[in-house]
């Protein structure tokens, strides 16, 4: 269960998550459109001295984004991935939670510390 103040920053970080994330995995068509049709057209007025060069570029970026992707999806979607990442957030909320919890402790509700008589 998720505690109410965590609801709304929880769903905040999904959303901003998910906008990035389309960004990301829309820009690997757009590279290949530009790549293909725009630059490889002659009839668009473009160079070939500047356009060959632009679209080796455009390539490369769509590589290294289809690269990054294989490389998050393993390293995110495995099943010990999630397990692992299921036990990291749990410590950081226990962990963002212990000043809060301190301050709410009264000093009188801890049993004192007592040393054994010798």
């Amino acid at each position: 269960m998720i505690r109410p103040e965590f609801r709304k920053i929880l769903l905040d970080q999904r959303g901003a998550a998910v906008i990035l994330w389309s960004c990301f995995v829309i820009s690997i068509p757009i590279y290949f459109v530009i790549s293909r049709s725009v630059l490889a057209n002659p009839n668009l007025g473009t160079n070939r001295s500047i356009a060959d060069p632009a679209r080796m570029i455009f390539w490369l970026l769509a590589l290294v984004d289809l690269g990054y992707y294989a490389y998050w999806k393993r390293r995110n979607l495995t099943e010990a991935a999630i397990l692992r990442d299921s036990k990291t957030t749990k410590l950081f909320r226990a962990w963002n939670n212990l000043p809060a919890f301190l301050k709410n402790v009264p000093p009188t509700s801890c049993p004192p510390m007592s040393r054994a008589k010798s």
